[in-house]
């Protein structure tokens, strides 16, 4: 079971609260429509950090008058109604709310979370992919708008003298500083070696954040210090081929915390 890692923006302005996702459990019905499927929806705080969401889902119209006698290979009349619903497949979702990251099951089930998530909190959810390199950014922006960084006060820092300064300006002993340039719409290619010596100099910086935006001039946001690979587990399934959801709650929070990402 292979996760991959998303952002969610709320309102066009601020990552996913801690406030959200409890408003999203009180708030949440436990069974939601999401075009033709139908979803079986259960979520709980975990460890007064994680947002967890399992469900068990299908497509409403998936339905065939017989059904296949496994033993004896005989056809017979489905016993089930046209309008029951058998969830056979299953998504699960973990939001990190303090490091701001989705980890999603399948894929193919973002635009489920996305819906359930702006139904249940009546706000703009927009679900926004990590991208897990430099590289793979560059492929999909055209332009860089916008360079964020916070420069921290270390042996690497030091050499530019850019704390001396404003030590010498304020009068103040300054820890770290708060950079925002404005780059307007800087072609990728002119960009690039840019962002490029920022990833190489990542210890001289504590956050460092590229807006850019792509041919439909829709932004697209690159955090150096979400870089995340996949993550993978693999839990067993009931002779249903069902996976038991508490197990893989725990197997995820387990490979989360060896592999250093929470």
């Amino acid at each position: 079971m292979k996760y991959n890692s998303y952002q969610i923006e709320v309102d066009g302005k601020e990552n996913l609260s801690k406030a959200n996702a409890e408003s999203a459990i009180k708030k949440g019905n436990s069974k939601f429509r999401d075009g033709k499927m139908l979803y079986l929806v259960n979520s709980k705080m975990v460890e007064d950090r994680f947002l967890w969401i399992s469900c068990d889902y299908d497509n409403v119209q998936n339905f065939n008058d017989i059904v296949v006698n496994e033993s004896t290979l005989e056809t017979q009349p489905n016993p089930r109604k046209k309008e029951q619903v058998e969830p056979r497949q299953q998504v699960f979702t973990l939001y990190d709310t303090e490091n701001c990251i989705l980890y999603i099951s399948d894929l193919n089930r973002r635009a489920f979370v996305k819906n359930y998530l702006s139904d249940t909190l009546q706000k703009q959810i927009k679900i926004k992919p990590i991208y897990h390199s430099v590289e793979d950014f560059c492929q999909v922006v055209k332009t860089i708008k916008e360079l964020r960084f916070v420069q921290v006060d270390n042996l690497i820092s030091q050499q530019s003298g850019v704390f001396s300064l404003a030590r010498d300006k304020t009068g103040l002993d300054v820890k770290e500083l708060q950079v925002k340039v404005g780059l307007g719409h800087t072609p990728i290619e002119i960009a690039h070696p840019l962002l490029c010596r920022f990833n190489a100099h990542r210890d001289a910086y504590e956050r460092v954040v590229v807006v850019g935006v792509d041919d439909n001039e829709v932004e697209h946001t690159f955090d150096y210090s979400s870089i995340l690979k996949h993550i993978e587990i693999h839990p067993g399934k009931d002779e249903n081929e069902h996976y038991d959801p508490e197990e893989v709650l725990t197997e995820l929070l387990k490979e989360l915390r060896n592999s250093g990402n929470v």
